[in-house]
């Protein structure tokens, strides 16, 4: 599969939609919470696509004056789940995060769905908080975090 990372656009607001109502029954990002994402945020949408077909999103935003980012929403089209897209799109996230000297990625995920938190959890997440009635639907989330620049000590110490 010749998949293409790259930053979302108005264009794929549509196709944005379609993966959305596929893949969360609740919590759903909007049109217009798409537009301001695309157009406004203090973030990136990265989508991933193959063959005109888009696949995947992720969404990160950026704290001003935090080294930190937060991986917002993630979603893989049930046709391409299974074949590695989440681990690259997360991939993905973690070097935009480094690009703006973010020293570590934070997020939500609901406790009933394994299958996200067993991919954070081998990509080095490691769970620091239990959110209850965190969704519109009253499921809980755990919040998971993972450092992400590992090199910041060895630059001290290599500092004249």
């Amino acid at each position: 599969m010749n998949t293409l990372f790259r930053l979302a656009v108005m264009e794929d607001l549509p196709a944005l939609l379609k993966l959305e109502e596929q893949c969360f029954t609740t919590d759903r990002l909007s049109s217009r919470s798409f537009q301001w994402i695309i157009s406004r945020a203090h973030g990136q949408l990265l989508v991933a696509q193959c063959d005109g077909q888009l696949l995947g999103y992720a969404v990160v935003l950026f704290h001003r004056g935090r080294p930190m980012a937060r991986l917002y929403s993630i979603a893989i089209a049930a046709r391409a789940r299974g074949n590695g897209l989440g681990k690259q799109l997360l991939d993905r996230v973690e070097g935009i995060a480094l690009e703006r000297d973010c020293a570590y990625v934070r997020l939500e995920v609901r406790t009933d769905n394994p299958a996200a938190i067993a991919l954070y959890e081998r990509n080095g997440y490691r769970r620091f908080a239990l959110i209850h009635d965190y969704y519109q639907d009253h499921a809980d989330a755990l919040r998971l975090e993972k450092r992400i620049l590992q090199h910041c000590e060895a630059r001290e110490i290599q500092a004249p």
